[in-house]
């Protein structure tokens, strides 16, 4: 394998083994509950009752008195609590005790009066005009102003058009993580300072927040994570145990473990956006799109928050007249954000059932149809500057040609196999926003005496973590992968600045960063190399190359020394330092010279044969094809594990996942992930699923890499799309049960 430049790679790309997969698969690994402290105490929050209320008194004298009760707090302590009560159990107070059974104990014996109000648990009526307000907003109950974009003339647009298809569609359900490992916090106090052992997807973001809330220099604060059970966008930033845990340990004097219970997180942890759709699309008897215009409702519960549902079709689709706005809608709920995605997968859910009822209408082809109307050039049409990569016809063709779409295709409901099941097939493909240079990233790396190397990651370890880095500094200064160790992750005392594993940009931007470390390193050690001492090749540093422990002459690779005798020759510590560079062309696209500013766009695609049992509703996975463009894969083993379980994820999101709530009391009911369970092999099983990763050498990331977690699981509407080519009805919304199947065909 070479790199963009026709170097060959040793490392890259390779099945590198990980370097803590021993742990994991052990239990060897430490998570933020595992921390053991002298004198531990144990701590847990009390969620509020109601829906919408407001506290008009809180007493825990009773609590406080409880032996073995060492710490309460409520609102009044906690700057990012309140009095004004937004969703059920929104947390009121926490208590530390000498153990759990003691906390659970004392949580009964807090007294909190309310003044209860009324909750809007549903985003179609809060919308409705004399709604109750959520408290959410002031005097309404969605954002007061759309997030949009728009360019060309849509109304021009619109009068160019031969067919005109609005239609409106959703929810894609709104669900929660589903996460194996609640939030969690170990904290304790040593004088002026806190440290604090985290669940997170990084511990750099958390540390800032924690010390802006606690009004303490950053140098006070001290936070660690080594393992992660599942974040997804849920422990991106600051968890709800954090700070509560820190304030009940330096009121208690003593080191506390805090824990949500699972009700407690799977309600005030971030969920999934829920949303819908209404779009009109205008488009030429031959396909050719002439207008776009959509509005996307996000239900943002208890934030009120709106996601970028819209940059689906505006980066995927060809169409020079576009407009979307993105509102938000406030309910009391839990909080809603991102889930392994901002919002793309459910904006491709919903912009991609508009696109199969206009294939229909214009009586194409929907495989046609997508060629007809997807991008055809590496620009991003917005902006007119260039993609640092391309692949969405790639990633098309590729899905196309593995489900053999072509072959099986057929109209809507016209096919039933030897069993009476129907048969269906759908496929999608789309532009995916994530995965690019972002956040700020350091990385230093220790070359030992032995030629050996050591560093430390200021990243947590999920998602592939310091596997990827290791393997890019191997290749960088010369060595084999188990030259290289990772000493400490997550660890903000020792090592750089790692931001977070969010928008899959973890391998990109800090393999960045480890990069321009490693070619600290590799410099100081050429200029050795180079030199006349005995022992050294006596030449220039131009003149060198490195590969497998050892430096030699490009011209002459027999003429050579190790890593191990430069060092020796060096007698002193040589330390690499480097920050990621900006999102630039590192190589020419397309007329665009090297060195100018870009966009990040990755394609991906998925295509889903299926079987339904008119019957009963079942819906059965036949063959599913997950195709993604990874720039250039550096971690196969970790890259491989992503786009399998993309594949699983992408089963819940169209068949499993839901949040189901009492309408009244605004309780959700599935808090034990009763909706939202997860496929197992039995749902799909291995050899009805395929991954192909191409590798289109991104021109921004190290070696060509970019990250690739979301763009694997953004893509469920292609088993929607199969299942209403299956029976010829439209289904809209998710998940897609046998319930709604049987609805569909008029059964239900």
């Amino acid at each position: 394998m070479v790199d963009e430049f026709g170097a060959e790679l040793a490392v890259i790309g390779k099945r590198n083994p990980d370097y803590v997969a021993p742990d994991i698969v052990t239990g060897g690994l430490t998570f933020a509950e595992d921390v053991m402290r002298p004198g531990k105490l144990y701590g847990r929050i009390l969620g509020a009752k109601y829906a919408r209320a407001k506290i008009t008194s809180i007493n825990t004298s009773r609590a406080e008195a409880l032996e073995g009760v060492k710490a309460v707090i409520t609102y009044k302590d906690v700057s990012t609590w309140s009095d004004n009560i937004l969703c059920v159990d929104q947390e009121v107070a926490a208590v530390a005790a000498v153990d759990e059974e003691t906390a659970e104990r004392a949580l009964d014996l807090i007294e909190v009066v309310y003044a209860v109000g009324v909750s809007v648990i549903d985003p179609d009526e809060a919308m409705k005009p004399g709604a109750p307000n959520t408290g959410v907003f002031a005097n309404t109950n969605v954002t007061p102003t759309p997030s949009t974009v728009t360019y060309g003339d849509v109304a021009k647009g619109f009068t160019e058009a031969d067919v005109v298809l609005e239609e409106t569609v959703g929810y894609a359900a709104r669900h929660t993580h589903n996460q194996i490992e609640p939030f969690v916090a170990t904290a304790w106090w040593e004088g002026d300072n806190v440290f604090c052992w985290v669940t997170s997807q990084g511990p750099f973001i958390p540390k800032a927040a924690l010390a802006s809330l606690l009004k303490m220099p950053l140098n006070k604060v001290h936070l660690y994570n080594h393992g992660t059970g599942g974040g997804f966008g849920n422990k991106a930033v600051l968890s709800s145990a954090n700070l509560p845990a820190a304030l009940l340990s330096r009121k208690a004097g003593k080191p506390v473990t805090l824990k949500t219970p699972l009700r407690l997180y799977t309600v005030i942890g971030v969920h999934k956006y829920g949303g819908k759709m209404r779009m009109k699309l205008g488009a030429k008897n031959d396909g050719t799109l002439t207008a776009i215009e959509c509005e996307f409702w996000n239900d943002g519960g208890n934030n009120g928050v709106r996601g970028s549902f819209g940059d689906v079709p505006q980066s995927t689709w060809k169409c020079a007249n576009f407009k979307s706005d993105h509102w938000g809608i406030a309910t009391n709920k839990g909080g809603a954000g991102a889930w392994r995605c901002v919002a793309h997968n459910g904006g491709s859910f919903l912009s991609d059932l508009i696109l199969e009822k206009m294939a229909a209408r214009l009586k194409i082809n929907p495989l046609e149809f997508r060629r007809k109307i997807f991008l055809t050039e590496p620009i991003f049409q917005q902006t007119n500057r260039p993609l640092f990569s391309w692949s969405l016809r790639q990633c098309l063709e590729k899905a196309a040609e593995v489900i053999g779409y072509s072959a099986k295709y057929h109209e809507p409901g016209a096919r039933t196999l030897q069993d009476g099941r129907l048969h269906g097939i759908g496929i999608h493909a789309r532009c995916d926003g994530h995965g690019g240079m972002s956040g700020n990233r350091g990385g230093i790396i220790n070359m030992c005496e032995d030629g050996t190397v050591l560093f430390n990651s200021g990243s947590t370890r999920i998602m592939g973590g310091p596997g990827a880095l290791g393997a890019i500094i191997a290749e960088t200064i010369g060595v084999t992968f188990d030259q290289v160790s990772c000493g400490d992750w997550g660890n903000t005392d020792v090592s750089s600045e790692g931001a977070f594993q969010g928008g899959s940009t973890h391998t990109i931007s800090l393999g960045a960063a480890f990069m321009v470390a490693a070619n600290d390193v590799r410099t100081q050690l050429f200029a050795v190399a180079a030199g006349s001492a005995t022992g050294m090749l006596k030449t220039t540093p131009d003149a060198l190359d490195a590969k497998e422990g050892k430096i030699f002459l490009k011209a002459d690779p027999t003429k050579f020394v190790t890593h191990a005798a430069v060092m020796a020759a060096i007698a002193q510590p040589v330390i690499g330092r480097g920050v990621r560079w900006e999102p630039i062309l590192r190589k020419a696209v397309g007329t665009f010279a090297a060195g100018g500013t870009g966009v990040h766009r990755t394609g991906c695609a998925a295509a889903a044969e299926v079987a339904v049992d008119p019957e009963t509703g079942e819906v059965e996975i036949l063959n599913y094809v997950n195709v993604l463009d990874c720039g250039r894969v550096i971690d196969r083993i970790s890259s491989e594990g992503q786009m399998l379980a993309g594949l699983q994820l992408e089963y819940n999101q169209a068949m499993l996942y839901d949040d189901v709530y009492d309408p009244i009391t605004g309780i959700l009911l599935g808090f034990n992930h009763i909706h939202d369970k997860m496929a197992t092999t039995m749902d799909i099983p291995e050899d009805k699923n395929q991954i192909f990763m191409l590798e289109t050498i991104d021109a921004n990331g190290p070696y060509g890499c970019h990250g690739i977690g979301e763009p694997a699981i953004g893509k469920y509407c292609c088993i929607v799309n199969a299942v209403n080519n299956a029976i010829n009805k439209w289904i809209v919304t998710t998940p897609v049960t046998p319930r709604t199947v049987l609805r569909a065909l008029g059964k239900g």
